[in-house]
């Protein structure tokens, strides 16, 4: 088990504007989404009392609610190697540093590359066991299909129980898509955030291998039925339901009865 640090307090009442976060490993299209999203119109900020810039800007159109997206430096875990690393991962647990009334960001969005997907997924799989509210941005799928091995992402979503959105961060293809997903889930229901502050080694192996057996199925499944994989369009997988992009059709806050392979 993973010592956790209790964050958050569920019952503050939210702040009038949202914060989004990108969070996620270095060149996964974490830059290119975050410019999609703000219109490249953002600031740059310095961390209290550390070395690492922020970029934070306004999302941009018209959004049902003001909303900041910050886009933090890439880290591959919810543990810190470094002090840049602790001060990146302080935009999840510490956010009234930087935002003052912000205790935890609304979302968290992921840029998880398809193109690498296992080493990418064992940071969700930790921001979810952390309580973190969670979106999957699937970025670099043309590599994938250029590999032979594209990711389906309905199905990616019901193996991981996050929303995943498909994107290119080139033509901007999947943005308005992505952002519908987040609107949504950051209307859910708020949960206390406990981040770790280590892990087991026994802990990272099981996690690994998890990440694996994912990959090894949805490469299974492009073997069995080539040419069956979904792309990003105006119909997002939730786990365990499908709901079209203006609404959560059928949701009940149930989990996916999908149990990893």
């Amino acid at each position: 088990m993973s010592a956790a640090t209790l964050v958050g307090d569920v019952s503050m009442e939210a702040p009038s504007e949202a914060v989004w976060v990108l969070a996620g490993p270095p060149n996964a299209g974490k830059t290119s989404l975050y410019n999609h999203l703000t219109g490249a119109r953002y600031r740059t900020v310095n961390y209290p009392g550390a070395t690492v810039d922020y970029c934070i800007g306004t999302l941009a159109g018209k959004p049902e609610r003001p909303t900041l997206v910050l886009d933090s430096p890439g880290i591959v875990s919810l543990v810190a190697r470094s002090d840049d690393e602790r001060a990146a991962l302080s935009t999840l647990d510490e956010l009234g540093r930087l935002l003052p009334g912000h205790a935890v960001p609304d979302v968290v969005v992921v840029p998880v590359d398809a193109s690498q997907m296992s080493r990418h997924l064992v940071l969700v799989r930790q921001m979810r066991r952390a309580g973190l509210r969670t979106v999957v941005a699937l970025t670099m799928n043309d590599i994938a299909r250029a590999q032979g091995r594209p990711v389906d992402p309905a199905r990616l979503s019901d193996y991981l129980s996050v929303v995943v959105v498909e994107v290119d961060g080139r033509s901007g293809h999947g943005v308005q898509e992505l952002r519908a997903a987040v609107e949504q889930v950051a209307a859910l229901p708020a949960t206390r955030v406990a981040l770790p502050t280590e892990f087991s080694l026994e802990q990272v192996a099981e996690d690994f291998a998890w990440a694996d057996r994912i990959e090894s199925a949805l490469s299974e499944i492009v073997k069995r039925r080539p040419g069956a994989i979904s792309t990003a369009g105006c119909s997002i997988r939730w786990p365990g339901r499908r709901f079209s992009f203006w609404s959560w059709e059928g949701f009940s806050g149930a989990s996916s009865p999908w149990r990893p392979p």
